[in-house]
C-alpha cells in the first residue's frame, strides 16, 4: 500500500493556484515578497529571489509569482513587470544572479514555461507566445493563436499544450501546432464546434472540448485524431484527465440547484474496437481544483467533506463552506474504488487549494500559505497491485 508520512510544512506568503512548481527534490513557492526554493523532503529552505519593489505584479501582488516556471536545472521568472529572468535552481549564491535577462517592453506576460532547452512567455490572451534559448536568452521565434472570438461559446481563453518541441492552441474553431525553435505551422485540425477547454492527459496527447461537450483526441506532434466521442457519463464534458496503461480517467462539473458537483469516470481506451466505461464516481463534497495526477495506479483527489453542521447551515440558507473537511482521497483508476485510509491534513489556519505535484517517493499538497509534503513508501498488496494510503 502506498503510505504517507514525514509531513513538512513551509510558508511563503499569500499564493494563488498556481504559484508552487516542483523540480525533482525542489519547491518552487512564489508569494507577493518574491520567490522561495524549499527541499521537499526535508522542507529546508535552499534560496529565495525577491522581486524588486515597485515593479512586480501588485494587481494582484501574487501574478508575478504565477509567471514563473522550473524545469531542467533552471527557473523561469518575471523578475519585474516588465523583465524576464533566468536562474540555475541550485545555484546556492545569495543573492542569486540571473544566467540572462531580457526588457519584454510594453508586453504583459501572462505565462511563462521552460519546455526542452526553450523559455516560452505568453501575453495575457495566449495569442501571442515568444520562445528563447533557455541557457542564452537567443530569440528564437514567435508564435500566434487565435482565440475564440468575444460572444463565442467559449467564455475562457483555450490553454496551450506542449510535447516534444511542439505547442497547440487554438486557431479560432481549429486547433494548431507549432514547431517551438523554428517557428514553422505543422499542422491544423479543424473542429466542428467552438471550442471551448483542451488538456493533456498524457504527454503528446489532447483533449479538446467543444461547446456541446463533443471531444477529440489528437496527437499533439501531428495532429491525428486518436478519439473522438461524447463522454455522456459527463453531462458538461470533461474539464481534466489521466492517461495511463490504456485507462483515462476524466473530471467534469456541473452546476446544479446544490451548487458545483464534480464526477470522475474511467474509461478503456484498449477495449478493442470500441471504448468501454469502467465506473464512474460522483462527489457528495466539492473536488477542489480539477487538475489530476497519477501515482502508481491510482489518482490523488482533494475533496471537500460537508459536516453534520455544513448541511444544517446550507438548509436554512447560511453558508459554511470554510467548515468543510478536506480530505485526499486515492482513487484506483481501473474500479473507481477509495483505496486505503482517507488523508486528512491537519494544517492550521491554511486550507487545501487542490493542487499538487506527484513524483516518484513524495506528493506534495499547496495549501493558501505554503506546501506540505508526503513521503510515500510502496508495499505489496496481495490483494492486487492498487496503491493506498496507509
Amino acid at each position: 500500500a502506498e503510505a504517507m508520512t514525514e509531513r513538512n510544512a513551509v510558508g511563503g506568503g499569500a499564493l494563488d493556484s498556481r504559484t508552487a512548481l516542483a523540480d525533482g527534490q525542489t519547491v518552487v513557492i512564489g508569494s507577493s515578497r518574491g520567490l522561495h526554493a524549499v527541499g521537499a523532503i526535508t522542507g529546508r529552505g535552499l534560496w529565495a529571489i525577491p522581486f524588486r519593489a515597485g515593479q512586480s505584479y501588485g494587481e494582484p501582488a501574487h501574478r508575478a509569482a504565477a509567471a514563473t516556471d522550473v524545469a531542467d536545472g533552471r527557473i523561469a521568472c518575471m523578475l519585474a513587470s516588465r523583465t524576464l529572468a533566468v536562474y540555475r535552481a541550485m545555484d546556492g549564491k545569495h543573492p542569486m544572479s540571473p544566467i540572462w535577462r531580457r526588457n519584454m517592453g510594453s508586453e504583459s506576460v501572462r505565462v511563462v514555461r521552460i519546455r526542452d532547452g526553450v523559455v516560452l512567455t505568453a501575453g495575457p490572451r495566449l495569442e501571442t507566445v515568444h520562445v528563447f534559448a533557455m541557457d542564452t536568452g537567443v530569440a528564437l521565434c514567435d508564435l500566434a493563436f487565435r482565440q475564440p472570438s468575444a460572444g463565442t461559446t467559449s467564455e475562457v481563453e483555450i490553454p496551450l499544450a506542449y510535447a516534444k518541441g511542439v505547442l497547440a492552441g487554438p486557431d479560432g474553431r481549429a486547433i494548431v501546432g507549432y514547431d517551438v525553435r523554428t517557428g514553422t505551422r505543422l499542422w491544423s485540425r479543424p473542429l466542428a464546434e467552438d471550442p471551448v477547454g483542451m488538456f493533456e492527459p498524457a504527454e503528446g496527447t489532447l483533449v479538446v472540448t467543444g461547446a456541446s461537450g463533443y471531444c477529440w483526441m489528437l496527437d499533439t506532434r501531428s495532429g491525428q485524431v486518436l478519439l473522438e466521442r461524447r463522454f455522456d457519463e459527463l453531462p458538461g464534458g470533461p474539464v481534466d484527465g489521466v492517461l495511463d496503461s490504456g485507462v483515462l480517467v476524466l473530471s467534469g462539473v456541473e452546476e446544479t440547484a446544490d451548487g458545483y458537483r464534480w464526477s470522475l469516470a474511467g474509461v478503456d481506451l484498449s477495449a478493442g474496437d470500441g471504448v468501454e466505461t469502467l465506473w464512474t464516481r460522483d462527489f457528495i463534497g466539492t473536488v477542489v481544483g480539477p487538475h489530476l495526477n497519477e501515482l502508481a495506479g491510482v489518482i490523488p483527489v482533494v475533496t471537500m467533506e460537508p459536516t453534520a453542521r455544513d448541511a444544517e447551515a446550507h438548509r436554512e440558507g447560511r453558508m459554511r463552506n470554510s467548515w468543510y473537511r478536506q480530505s485526499v482521497v486515492l482513487i484506483d483508476k481501473r474500479t473507481g474504488e477509495s483505496v486505503g485510509e482517507t488523508l486528512y491534513p491537519e494544517i492550521p489556519g491554511e486550507r487545501l487549494t487542490g493542487e499538487m505535484a506527484v513524483w516518484p517517493g513524495r506528493l506534495a499538497l499547496q495549501t493558501t500559505r505554503g506546501v506540505v509534503t508526503y513521503g510515500t513508501t510502496t508495499e505489496q498488496d496481495a490483494g492486487g497491485d492498487s496503491e493506498g494510503v496507509d
